[in-house]
């Protein structure tokens, strides 16, 4: 009965026009209709393009800064140079990794097998200066990729060298860090260097990038209020009362300390241009180490020596040295 109520009201809506034109005895223009499939997935999905030019007003340090600031996406980067770099989009959160995509000239970047805070993208894998455009591609509206593609889909794009150049780039930053037991400066910086050139029909662009950077602390260290007899009954000063997220009271007793994390990227582009086709290829090295080796125990004894009687798995030191091509 659905079928033939929907037939039967779609005759009659296309039938009033030729009864209408029969009576003003007005002749219809021909109309032909075909049916025809989206060539390009962009027509038909909400894009946004990050061009050459907008990327010249963005400071960008990292490869994540490309798409940072586009709508309905979000990347969690605690702070410049952090692995861990998980990128939310549209429904799909930030530690739902394994629901968008993120390609470098056609090459992915992202991990699928791990949806969770370590899961991320690894943006460090492409120089940032290298990038030429990028487009977010807002799913799931698109077939052109995998079901992983429910949140969206980054696609980044480096430049082909036109000539011969050479280019040198410097960046240093800095942030004072003022909280519970911690006041410190903490700095990092960036080196890039490159070259580039166009020899017939063969481009070359090889490239160094050296990122360095100490970030804050990332975890703050406490135990319950009801430690706070114990603690004095021994003497032991420097605790900071406070309350957790929760709204539960606490004593802070230190911190995670600052991480450093130092990465340098070794990355080589070659492509060569025949009649009708390019045939390209991209090696790229990192090397990354990152130490968490800089705890700050708040608590002292009678002594004025750090007191170490409570918490101690907190204050564990941790550092990671991985290496990928």
């Amino acid at each position: 009965m659905i079928t033939k109520r929907t037939f039967t009201c779609l005759v009659i809506a296309s039938s009033l026009p030729v009864l209408q034109a029969a009576a003003n005895d007005t002749p219809l223009e021909e109309m032909i209709i075909t049916e025809r499939l989206f060539r390009d997935t962009m027509l038909v999905s909400p894009t946004s393009t990050i061009t050459a030019e907008t990327l010249q007003a963005i400071n960008i340090i990292t490869t994540e800064d490309a798409v940072a600031y586009e709508p309905s996406l979000v990347i969690r980067r605690r702070f410049i140079g952090d692995p861990n770099g998980t990128m939310g989009i549209r429904g799909s959160g930030m530690f739902q990794t394994a629901r968008s995509m993120v390609f470098a000239d056609g090459l992915p970047l992202h991990y699928l097998l791990q949806t969770r805070w370590s899961g991320s993208p690894r943006w460090s894998l492409l120089a940032p200066d290298e990038i030429e455009k990028a487009e977010v591609i807002y799913g799931p509206y698109s077939a052109q990729y995998s079901g992983n593609a429910m949140g969206g889909v980054v696609n980044i794009t480096t430049r082909d060298p036109q000539e011969r150049r050479f280019t040198l780039q410097g960046n240093s930053f800095t942030q004072q860090y003022d909280e519970l037991g911690t006041d410190d400066d903490f700095k990092g910086g960036k080196v890039y260097a490159s070259y580039e050139d166009k020899v017939g029909e063969l481009r070359i662009l090889s490239s160094i990038n050296h990122l360095k950077n100490k970030s804050q602390p990332m975890t703050n260290y406490m135990v319950d209020a009801e430690e706070q007899a114990e603690l004095d009954a021994a003497g032991v000063t420097g605790y900071i009362k406070g309350k957790d997220s929760h709204g539960k009271d606490v004593l802070y007793i230190g911190d995670s300390g600052g991480e450093e994390a130092t990465s340098d990227l070794y990355r080589l582009k070659l492509s060569y241009d025949f009649d009708k086709v390019q045939l390209r290829g991209i090696v790229a090295y990192e090397e990354l180490d990152r130490d968490e080796d800089d705890k700050n125990n708040y608590l002292r004894d009678s002594n004025g020596d750090v007191y170490w009687g409570i918490g101690n798995r907190n204050f564990d030191e941790r550092s990671q040295d991985r290496e990928s091509i």
